[in-house]
């Protein structure tokens, strides 16, 4: 008598459907969500004045729901810190633009005489 071997069932899948969502994970998914649709309504909806084509506020949008994405991490410690970095980046990409425009600028001046 030939008795049918099953194969062994995936163990992490089988647990990963098994397993609930705990309370924290609901709320840090509807923060996430949140944190996403405010930034893309301020984006979208309020800053609409100021951009000329629908595209750009679209696009533009579209970047403000990606940056909660990359600032949201596990703690609120690693979040503020996550997005303190970003903000430091974001200034240091600002004064290198300011002096590459103000030395261009002065490049094309000299040049032009």
């Amino acid at each position: 008598m030939r008795v049918a071997m099953q194969a062994p069932l995936n163990t992490s899948l089988t647990r990963t459907i098994a397993q609930r969502l705990s309370r924290q994970d609901f709320a840090y998914t509807l923060e996430l969500t949140l944190a996403c649709l405010t930034t893309f309504w301020i984006i979208t909806g309020i800053l609409r004045p100021l951009v000329e084509s629908a595209s750009d506020n679209l696009l533009g949008g579209m970047w403000a729901v990606v940056a909660p994405v990359f600032v949201f991490r596990d703690t609120r410690d690693q979040s503020l810190f996550a997005g303190i970095s970003r903000m430091i980046a974001t200034c240091v990409s600002f004064a290198l633009c300011l002096v590459t425009c103000c030395f261009s600028h002065s490049i094309l001046r000299a040049w032009q005489r």
